[in-house]
């Protein structure tokens, strides 16, 4: 599957398989490949629930991902696994990481701040999000929902927030 990085809407077709009636969680390992001149290279491995799958949540916190995945018009999704639990996701994403080498995950700093904000408004900058939800008296799940477009949070008191 195709998942569009850019911020434009671009109708994307792929086709899941769910069971409504299944309370447990489910975790998927899964893979970000980026097609180069040279051929399709695997830049990230990386595992979460399956209903974050497109928010990327994971990678989003990877330097190295916000460098060189999150700049390209389109990146390949390949789900692995799945897993009934956490810590079998993340065994298998060290298999992946073993076996494929994705440079985001060899090169790349976790950063568990989620990188720097601005409000695209007002023409500011802030550090992290915990920063910038203090500076405008906001909560901290306002500005997530709205950083990651979910639907109602376009605004948040007229003012637009983006990653930088």
């Amino acid at each position: 599957m195709l998942i569009n990085t850019s911020n434009t809407r671009k109708p994307i077709t792929c086709e899941f398989v769910a069971n409504f009636k299944d309370d447990r969680a489910v975790f998927v390992s899964y893979t970000h490949s980026v097609i180069y001149e040279t051929g399709e290279k695997i830049m990230f491995a990386g595992y979460g629930l399956f209903r974050n799958l497109l928010d990327a949540t994971d990678a989003r916190k990877n330097t190295a991902w916000r460098e060189h995945i999150a700049p390209q018009q389109s990146v390949i999704l390949r789900v692995h696994g799945r897993f009934e639990f956490a810590h079998e996701a993340a065994n298998d994403v060290s298999r992946l990481v073993r076996e494929h080498k994705p440079f985001c995950n060899m090169h790349g700093v976790r950063n568990s701040k989620g990188g720097p904000i601005r409000c695209v408004s007002e023409d500011k900058s802030f550090e992290n999000a915990t920063e910038c939800a203090k500076f405008y008296a906001i909560s901290n799940s306002t500005l997530s929902n709205h950083l990651n477009k979910r639907p109602g949070y376009v605004t948040i008191r007229g003012l637009t927030f983006e990653r930088i």
